[in-house]
């Protein structure tokens, strides 16, 4: 770890306001149940006094399926927990899913706002898949945890739409704080200045899922 907060210093030295971006394993163990990131993280953020933001990419496909997008909700959840970070969770290859729209039981702004999760389980019991009468009330209760700790929804990406994009990466300068720098802000002698500026990149939220529905 010495040598990575090194190799971080040495890159971003000549910078006044360095952007770091951390890509990181795909083995969702690490940032479920087990604690190694979180402890990196935190040494990072002590040892460089940088803002850190965690990004979770979600496959946008598995909305096709439910039980896959309920794990995927829940998985989103349990690394926030674990994180203890500002967090995006981000629905990745939107456009990859509009090929598969008839395979959707709902459009795109519930999947991606995770809201009223009952209406997801009612589907699950029209499927008369034999799982689905046997996970009946685990399913329900994890719906239910879901739902109690009201805090994962998506932000839909499309990584061909430079809108699109430049909409996700707003996200995270406003959850880092980022987006209150001196040179996003038009008059920094403003102290109201960067408040509007945080709160025009929520003013827009679901216009972009506008296109997809």
């Amino acid at each position: 770890l010495d040598w990575l907060i090194t190799k971080i210093r040495q890159a971003t030295a000549e910078f006044a306001v360095p952007y770091l971006f951390i890509d990181c394993p795909g083995q969702v163990e690490l940032y479920t149940h087990n604690d190694v990131m979180t402890k990196i993280t935190q040494q990072l953020i002590k040892a460089l006094d940088v803002r850190l933001v965690a990004v979770h990419l979600i496959d946008s496909t598995l909305c096709v399926d439910a039980y896959r997008y309920l794990s995927a909700v829940f998985l989103s959840l349990s690394a926030m927990m674990q994180l203890e970070l500002p967090h995006i969770n981000v629905l990745s290859k939107i456009d990859m899913v509009m090929d598969h729209t008839d395979d959707l039981s709902f459009g795109l702004d519930y999947y991606a706002g995770v809201s009223d999760l009952s209406q997801l389980l009612w589907t699950l019991q029209t499927t008369r898949h034999p799982m689905s009468v046997k996970f009946k009330e685990f399913n329900r209760l994890i719906a239910e945890l879901i739902e109690d700790y009201g805090m994962v929804s998506f932000e839909p990406l499309d990584i061909q739409d430079k809108e699109c994009a430049l909409r996700v990466l707003g996200r995270c300068d406003t959850a880092n704080g980022h987006i209150m720098n001196s040179e996003k802000v038009e008059d920094p002698s403003d102290p109201v200045a960067g408040v509007r500026l945080f709160q025009a990149g929520f003013s827009d939220a679901g216009e972009f899922l506008d296109e997809y529905l």
